[in-house]
């Protein structure tokens, strides 16, 4: 049966171990087009043979034909450079031996000839290794690799030294790596110590930087793509998968004489994470979280046991790169000795989980963090237990974005109805969005705001009323109130509302007598002052520091009467209202500005476009001067109304006009001319002031050029 061209579509493309949907890809179409062509519906658009001949390694003449040229008498005759390329297109490596292309390693290109290896390459040796990247001819790569791993006379260059094997193959080493990873050859990656990279641009760095293991803008770099290309192409084998996403750290007993640190590990995680490789990204979480708690055992009050002199945490930060942060102990004015572990906060991963709301990693990332906040550094950022509960609400879609943002603005069972309100004002300037934002505020009071509590008095008495008493109980445990709990357990509603007002309320009388007034009126915090009169008043609790919180966290600052205090329930509903009908008012008040100069700005507007240049300057031509005056004195006024904010008599106008903007003295001659000779016509008096037509013309000029600042 004879070949047909969906048959070679499809021989050449499983050849090239390309399933339909890369090969798709790579050509910019849907795989089911290259469906089509491999079932015999459809053929290649003609644009396409160019791609697919490059893609395949083959000339068009082959995928049309399927008949092959006479190499033999060919090639013998093919210029040097060409014939190399058409052996690398069609991955021969027969002929690639056969006409001596191997006898130079190609694939050597140190980065700026970086130590003048270059084994007396040519030319078309470049060609060569560009080509074998660009056709991924994976079997004329494997002998060359072959021959770099196997050859002693190479051997001789890398020897005693970090990774001279990368620096040979410096300048191309995303493609060198991709060819590894897609040819299944391990011990290539493993030549080049692949684990010792970095993420970054090579371009920027300069042949004397290769020296440091320790700055990841020293050390070898590559494209965050090419660690990308690993994980997401297909012919990439399970055994590379795994050998790359191997987490490395920082052993001090193995490598003291050359300090080797490791900056891929965030990058590892994030793409183990974004591709689902969840077996191993749990294998590897296990190892870091052991390599953390060794550091713990090390140095197990590593912030605690720092000094002026002795410090034990170093945190390094370095542009475009993850933080880390290396143990061991070091002394003033000298750099770090006896390092024992670098520990490197989740970012990448952790980031990732959080555009995903995927709460289970979010949590692992996060706890992973917070360790190293904790015990080696008050910098480092976590998630507060607050943090994590709101992202649970948002991963649930039960939970409203009003729940959220009520939650949000809840601290310590105290919402914050001030912060609340205000946070929904999106647009202050658009009065659509702040009409919304009324009718946003209205449901979040009514289904809210009154049945939250912003005063702790208020919450214990409604407790009672509902005899709730396992809530006031869990909050008097919570924080450490043990008379409140005795009070609670005897179930004295009296006595429990009595030391509910000593713990939380301070009468207006106290605070604004003797010392009290004094701390009260001169703090810049209302809360810290009302806290600290307040402690000072229970001083059995001074040292509890959850009950110092609470008093901070509640709006003690709001003024109760002393009748008030009888009902705290009623009280605190009030004040809700007075904070709510205001915001109301502010937001009303903000609409009718808006909507007072949008109305300015379209009459403005319209004066302008009505009154423009081309319609004065017809009006002169018709020889209608007093028209022409009485329009130029409008439009003068719009501007100087709207663009200047100025009120009042034309003549105060331009009188300030000229003032503020250091008007010349020709030019205020002729406004106020202007102005005189507009008098004179609109209230019909005679006057001797009139103005030619050449003044009439600048005039025009003059006030078509009034911008100001609007």
């Amino acid at each position: 049966m004879q070949e047909t061209l969906s048959d070679r579509i499809r021989k050449l493309r499983k050849e090239k171990g390309f399933t339909q949907l890369k090969l798709a890809e790579m050509l910019n179409i849907t795989d089911k087009a290259v469906s089509k062509w491999e079932l015999g519906d459809g053929n290649p658009d003609i644009s396409l043979l160019p791609k697919l001949s490059k893609i395949f390694g083959v000339s068009t003449d082959y995928i049309l034909t399927g008949v092959l040229p006479d190499e033999s008498a060919s090639l013998d005759n093919m210029d040097e450079t060409k014939r190399a390329i058409y052996l690398i297109q069609k991955d021969d490596v027969e002929g690639f031996v056969k006409y001596g292309y191997n006898k130079i390693n190609a694939l050597f290109s140190p980065y700026k000839n970086w130590g003048l290896y270059n084994f007396n390459q040519q030319e078309i040796h470049k060609v060569i290794r560009k080509e074998i990247y660009n056709y991924q001819s994976i079997n004329i790569f494997k002998l060359l690799l072959d021959d770099f791993i196997g050859d002693k006379k190479y051997t001789q260059f890398y020897q005693n030294t970090k990774s001279p094997a990368a620096l040979k193959v410096y300048n191309d080493i995303d493609d060198f790596i991709k060819m590894c990873a897609i040819s299944n050859r391990l011990d290539g990656l493993e030549l080049i110590k692949i684990h010792l990279f970095a993420i970054g641009n090579k371009q920027n760095q300069t042949t004397n930087q290769f020296r440091s293991y320790q700055d990841p803008n020293q050390t070898y770099l590559i494209k965050e793509s090419t660690l990308k290309f690993i994980y997401e192409d297909s012919r990439v084998s399970e055994e590379i998968i795994q050998y790359r996403s191997t987490l490395h750290f920082y052993n001090g007993r193995d490598n003291s004489r050359h300090i080797l640190y490791y900056f891929l590990n965030d990058y590892l995680l994030f793409y183990m994470y974004k591709y689902e490789r969840l077996d191993l990204l749990e294998k590897e979480m296990e190892k870091l979280n052991n390599n953390i708690n060794d550091a713990l055992k090390k140095h197990p009050n590593a912030l605690g046991s720092e000094t002026y002199d002795v410090r034990y945490v170093q945190k390094h930060d370095y542009p475009n790169h993850n933080c880390f942060y290396t143990l061991g102990q070091s002394y003033r004015e000298s750099s770090q000795t006896n390092i024992s572990h670098v520990i490197e906060p989740i970012k990448k991963a952790l980031d990732e989980a959080l555009k995903n709301f995927d709460i289970k990693w979010i949590e692992i990332f996060n706890e992973y963090n917070k360790k190293i906040a904790i015990n080696f550094s008050k910098s480092q950022q976590f998630l507060d237990e607050n943090e994590i509960n709101i992202l649970k609400m948002k991963a649930n879609p039960s939970v409203s974005n009003n729940e959220i943002l009520v939650y949000k603005h809840t601290k310590l069972n105290i919402l914050d109805v001030t912060g609340l309100l205000n946070s929904l004002l999106i647009n202050v300037d658009d009065v659509d969005s702040l009409r919304k934002t009324i009718k946003e505020a209205k449901n979040i009071y009514t289904n809210y705001i009154l049945k939250s509590y912003i005063h702790y008095c208020e919450m214990i008495e409604d407790l009672l009323k509902k005899e709730d008493y396992k809530t006031l109980f869990q909050f008097s445990v919570d924080n450490n109130l043990p008379e409140l709990e005795d009070a609670i357990i005897n179930r004295k509603h009296d006595t429990i509302n009595q030391i509910s007002r000593r713990l939380f309320y301070c009468d207006p009388k106290t605070l604004n007598e003797g010392r009290n007034a004094i701390i009260y009126k001169r703090s810049k915090s209302k809360p810290e002052a009302f806290a600290s009169i307040v402690i000072n008043l229970n001083p059995h609790l001074k040292k509890n520091i959850e009950y110092k919180n609470c008093l901070l966290n509640q709006s003690s600052f709001y003024n109760f009467n002393e009748n008030d205090v009888d009902n705290f329930f009623e009280s605190c509903k009030k004040i809700k209202r007075e904070i709510y009908d205001q915001f109301i008012t502010n937001v009303e008040n903000r609409i009718e500005i808006l909507t007072g100069e949008k109305k300015a700005k379209i009459e403005y507007e319209k004066i302008c476009s009505d009154i423009n240049e081309d319609y004065l300057n017809s009006l002169i031509i018709n020889k209608q001067f007093e028209t022409t005056v009485i329009k130029l004195s409008v439009k003068l006024e719009a501007k100087l109304k709207y663009v200047y904010k100025y009120e009042g008599e034309l003549k105060e106008m331009i009188d300030l006009f000229i003032q503020n903007n250091r008007v010349e003295s020709a030019i205020a001659v002729l406004l106020n001319k202007l102005r005189m000779v507009r008098n004179g016509i609109v209230h019909s008096t005679s006057q001797n002031e009139t103005l030619s037509v050449d003044e009439l013309i600048n005039l025009i000029k003059i006030i078509e050029n009034i911008k100001g600042v609007a």
